[in-house]
């Protein structure tokens, strides 16, 4: 930095915001990422236990015998 005439504050400064923006933006990834892992419980446990409550009392008036 001496070199080109320029002070290493201002160096460090550029450096830490360039550190700060990359650790934003593996955040933001690992954020993308975590929401694709919640919807495997979601469709394999909480979507079977909605439709049987949705649809269970239509199928036990569909077996009542007439």
């Amino acid at each position: 930095s001496e070199q080109f005439g320029t002070g290493i504050g201002k160096i460090l400064r550029i450096q830490a915001d360039e550190m700060r923006r990359k650790r934003r933006q593996r955040a933001q990834e690992k954020g993308a990422q975590a929401t694709l892992k919640m919807m495997l419980p979601m469709v394999g446990c909480i979507f079977p236990t909605l439709w049987i409550v949705l649809l269970g009392p239509a199928v036990l008036i569909l077996m009542r015998p007439r």
